[in-house]
């Protein structure tokens, strides 16, 4: 009975060993690298090793490819070619934080705030940790059992990951989700309900909240002027809806396409920087 009970009930245990990538540099130290690239070199595709001096790495360093993948993660550098013969060049988001030295910084923050959540695990933490991280134990231990991390990469982590927020002004009243109530007169639940809840589509806090349209069943939160542009089929039980708010041309769709193939190369990268954090 006791045998039957306990594998009705498996206890989780922490995972060991290597731990899936994160990256190793806060969204303001990866802003950091890229001021230094492009004061460096400009904003044209660059040679690996030119991009590694500029970070002040020779080019054999672990360092530089560390660096290199946290740029990446952030989505503020692109690999064109080879990881290790190819290019590297600062993306638009990028140029568009660096670049932007007007007054009114709402354009820039907000694109900061956007960037700060493209890593897969800072959406995470976000989503399950709605007003911040109050108890780094309790993250960790949510890094450790529910997310596959090892000890020490939870504990790196949840210490980046803090400093991403508070300078990215993640968990800032004025960047929180409230709950106002819609066209239909429903309240649209906070971050952290929306999480548990697959009807919802995940919202980063930094976006302002707006009317629901309703399709198929569920709920896709839509603001002021935006309009759905098409949608589709990516897989057998995966599809995919575009938003799109203000007009849409061919250099916007080629944005569009570029910024995919980003996150593509995001979501592929195993290289050695990786695995060296990792370990």
């Amino acid at each position: 009975m006791a045998d039957a009970a306990a594998s009705t009930n498996p206890v989780k245990r922490a995972k060991q060993g290597r731990s899936p990538a994160y990256p190793s540099l806060s969204i303001e130290k990866a802003i950091d690298k890229a001021q230094a690239l492009y004061d460096a070199e400009g904003k044209y595709a660059v040679p690996m090793p030119s991009a590694f001096r500029a970070w002040g790495y020779g080019e054999k360093s672990s360092g530089a490819r560390l660096a290199r993948a946290a740029l990446r993660y952030y989505g503020l550098v692109a690999v064109e070619g080879d990881g290790e013969t190819g290019k590297v060049r600062l993306t638009d988001d990028a140029l568009r934080v660096l670049l932007d030295k007007r007054e009114d910084q709402s354009e820039r923050r907000a694109i900061i705030r956007r960037l700060a959540l493209n890593p897969s695990i800072h959406k995470k933490l976000a989503e399950n940790f709605p007003e911040g991280i109050k108890s780094d134990a309790t993250a960790q231990h949510f890094l450790v059992f529910e997310e596959g991390y090892n000890d020490s990469a939870a504990g790196e982590l949840v210490a980046e990951f803090k400093e991403t927020a508070t300078y990215a002004g993640l968990f800032e009243p004025a960047n929180m989700p409230d709950k106002p109530a819609t066209d239909e007169g429903e309240e649209v639940p906070p971050i952290g309900a929306r999480a548990a809840d697959p009807d919802y589509a995940a919202i980063p806090p930094s976006i302002p909240r707006g009317k629901v349209l309703r399709i198929g069943g569920g709920k896709v939160q839509l603001m002021d002027g935006e309009r759905e542009l098409t949608t589709g089929l990516l897989a057998k039980d995966t599809s995919f809806r575009l938003i799109v708010n203000g007009p849409v041309g061919v250099k916007e769709i080629e944005r569009l396409i570029r910024k995919l193939e980003l996150d593509k190369e995001i979501l592929a990268e195993v290289d050695d920087g990786e695995e060296a954090a990792e370990e």
